[in-house]
């Protein structure tokens, strides 16, 4: 798992610190990567297994999200990582494409982020997206959260209607405190 560790400081800078539950790990870098004022958190442990997805295939999987740097944020980050990377982990089950989790209630206190979405990291150089130090190789997955009424916009139109929003209105996905975008 070195090498993981180095390849995370490739992309991310230095790590400064992390936390640890039920066997895993979050480690962040305060090197203010993808962008300053941001801190990047990525699971650590989690790609040892081989997680199932729905077609009957295996991957190995590590989460990554990007907030606000601050310990509040940070704290409920690690937390929300672990909680998801355990849920994976009990479950042996991968996290598909594009797959919402939630919506639960507020993520994160005061904002109105209920959900989470998967996808490949999109902040970061296409580089990150995969670690290919062991067979088979670890697929990183972007989190980032979503609010109650984008959710169901995936549930009901699927993941390309948000991602037309998305794309036309540029939000910063690195921000809970966010304004829901412009539902169609």
């Amino acid at each position: 798992m070195s090498n993981y560790i180095e390849h995370l400081e490739s992309h991310l800078g230095l790590i400064s610190g992390g936390y640890r539950g039920d066997g895993l790990q979050v480690i962040y870098s305060e090197a203010g990567l993808p962008f300053e004022g941001v801190r990047t958190l990525v699971t650590a442990g989690l790609g040892r297994l081989d997680l199932d997805l729905p077609d009957g295939s295996t991957v190995r999987q590590e989460l990554v999200m990007h907030v606000p740097a601050g310990a509040a944020y940070q704290d409920r980050t690690a937390a929300l990582l672990l909680q998801v990377a355990k849920r994976m982990a009990d479950r042996r089950t991968a996290l598909r494409t594009h797959q919402v989790l939630g919506p639960f209630g507020p993520l994160f206190p005061g904002t109105s982020m209920t959900a989470l979405v998967a996808a490949p990291p999109q902040y970061l150089p296409e580089t990150f997206a995969a670690w290919r130090g062991e067979e088979p190789p670890i697929i990183m997955a972007w989190l980032f959260p979503i609010t109650t009424a984008e959710a169901g916009l995936v549930a009901e139109h699927g993941w390309d209607e948000l991602e037309k929003i998305l794309i036309a209105e540029d939000p910063d996905l690195s921000n809970p405190e966010r304004p829901e975008v412009t539902l169609r």
